[in-house]
């Protein structure tokens, strides 16, 4: 195998370390999260089932490795000073978290529903110059994302700003009929820390929201996107919606 590379074979039973560069297993889950680590011969990664709200690593954890999402989702979240939890990112299908400059994690990911991982080694990454690219990749994606939602949150309402927040969460596993398209929810209280936002007005601009018919909810478990033209219209820093 080339590296860099990632093998899809496996026996379904947990990785054992084996030699310069191998992969730990994962930390164990429940029956249906156990991990079914799935690893080439070059020890680059291993893939793992985690079972729905499971942390995948805590704050102050051995960042010994990032994770890679292949289906799912995972919440990656942290303490302020006051001690309140506050949401850095929703990370969904193709997206990494625990890419950290120090030897330990500062802060938490904890998978939002049933969610597949890749998990990479940092040694692993040291070895391989492909590994590093893509971790440098990923990283620009992420400064480059940053400066284009702080330029945008300065031109944009609550509502517009909820609006294009429920636009990128990611797709939930809902079994509808036809072209439903349903996103895995946030707690309002997420919502409202993730975008520096009072929760009242995250109520507001959500009941806004569901008035003109762009959004429905059931429970806590998920959105529907019921006018994906008329969220996505919301969501441009030029419209200028009430809230």
């Amino acid at each position: 195998m080339s590296e860099g590379t990632f093998d899809q074979s496996g026996d379904g039973r947990p990785d054992q370390t084996e030699g310069e560069g191998a992969i730990a297993p994962a930390r164990p889950v429940s029956r249906l999260g156990m991990a079914r680590q799935r690893r080439g011969s070059t020890g680059v990664a291993s893939r793992s089932i985690y079972a729905k709200r499971h942390t995948v690593f805590d704050e102050n954890d051995a960042a010994e490795a990032i994770y890679q999402v292949i289906s799912g989702a995972v919440i990656v979240t942290r303490c302020n000073g006051a001690g309140q939890r506050q949401v850095l990112e929703v990370v969904g299908p193709g997206g990494f978290a625990g890419i950290v400059s120090g030897t330990r994690y500062g802060c938490r990911a904890e998978t939002m529903t049933r969610t597949v991982l890749r998990r990479i080694t940092r040694r692993a990454i040291e070895k391989s110059a492909n590994l590093q690219r893509m971790v440098g990749q990923v990283l620009t994606h992420k400064v480059e994302k940053l400066h284009e939602q702080a330029g945008m949150r300065t031109r944009m309402s609550a509502t517009q700003s909820v609006a294009a927040l429920i636009l990128s969460l990611p797709k939930a596993d809902v079994a509808a009929e036809g072209d439903a398209d349903y996103r895995l929810a946030l707690a309002q209280s997420d919502m409202a820390s993730h975008l520096g936002l009072a929760i009242e007005t995250v109520c507001r601009a959500i009941k806004n929201l569901k008035g003109i018919g762009a959004i429905r909810t059931s429970g806590r478990e998920w959105i529907e996107v019921v006018d994906a033209e008329a969220l996505a219209g919301f969501a441009e820093p030029g419209a200028l919606p009430a809230g």
